[in-house]
């Protein structure tokens, strides 16, 4: 747990108060995450406007399945909410009997955040995105690729490339994203698929090069890096990573538009977005509407994405 304070406090709304002393959200990664990083700036602002402490409970692993389960059985009382993220729109799919459906229960409040994923290399062979291409398609299956856990936005970004015709061998972390670079450089992996953040001190060190970003359109933090759609595949299918803040089952409507607001207010602050840019990220304030079409959308696109693949159901 992270628990944030602040040392002045002046409401930007005109809202109800909430009626606990502390407000709980409930986050499916761990601290070091791009996400938990970008959380943390929108809770110190939270905890100004509420006038309430602010607490991060870290629920990660197991395809996000605690963090999820645990704000569904969450009192509707505003006192705690959740992130919901890629990986519960996809880690159902590769369940024989999901415990929850992401497009059911969860009360939309506002989505947050959303980022392109982005494939790195140290591989001299690949200097750019068609020699991966080229590479990969001449000797199939031997294109070591990592992503982080199955059914991550990153993963899916994998299943997606070999559904393109590109036979990559992709290889899921249950290790510290951290390992992943380094990995990278020592020649274990052949390219990697995270975001900007996980990457970026390699890339500033020279010793990773980026081939491509997973995006419709280019990463404001590296506008030289092509997209995929640019670098020889076309019809590749946008992915990305992405958060939204939602509530337990029965949240009332006050108190979605609460939130709302506040989240809009504070992800359009100078200073919030100068370091959301700095991150490689990009803050997404709207209504609860749009974060629910958006979490159908993933779903579907999740859920087509590991049927062709044909992968077995845990």
């Amino acid at each position: 747990m992270l628990l944030l304070a602040a040392a002045f406090a002046t409401p930007a709304l005109a809202a109800p108060r909430l009626s606990c002393n502390t407000l709980t959200i409930i986050h499916p990664y761990g601290p070091g995450s791009t996400s938990a990083s970008v959380l943390r700036l929108v809770a110190e602002e939270l905890h100004v406007r509420l006038k309430v402490p602010v607490v991060i409970y870290y629920r990660p692993g197991a395809l996000g399945v605690p963090s999820a389960t645990a704000l569904l059985r969450a009192a509707p009382d505003g006192c705690t909410l959740g992130v919901l993220a890629g990986i519960h729109t996809s880690s159902p799919w590769f369940m024989k009997e999901p415990p929850y459906n992401p497009t059911q229960g969860f009360v939309p409040i506002a989505h947050v955040l959303q980022f392109p994923n982005m494939l790195v290399t140290a591989d001299v062979r690949m200097r750019t995105f068609g020699d991966f291409l080229r590479i990969a398609r001449a000797h199939p299956g031997t294109v070591n690729t990592g992503t982080m856990s199955t059914g991550s936005p990153d993963y899916l970004t994998g299943l997606l490339l070999k559904e393109a015709g590109v036979p990559v061998n992709l290889v899921p972390y249950t290790k510290e994203a951290a390992q992943m670079p380094l990995d990278i450089l020592n020649g274990s992996l052949h390219v990697g698929i995270q975001n900007y953040f996980a990457f970026s001190g390699a890339l500033q060190q020279g010793g990773l090069w980026p081939l491509a970003v997973t995006t419709a359109q280019r990463l404001k933090k590296i506008p030289d890096v092509p997209t995929i759609r640019e670098s020889g595949l076309p019809n590749f299918a946008e992915t990305k990573s992405w958060n939204g803040l939602v509530g337990p089952p029965g949240l009332p409507q006050d108190m979605v538009t609460l939130f709302n607001g506040h989240i809009s207010e504070i992800l359009r602050m100078p200073e919030l977005v100068r370091k959301l840019d700095e991150l490689g990220v990009q803050g997404a304030p709207g209504s609860p509407a749009e974060l629910a079409d958006l979490i159908a959308a993933e779903y579907r696109m999740q859920g087509d994405a590991v049927r062709k693949a044909g992968i077995a159901l845990q």
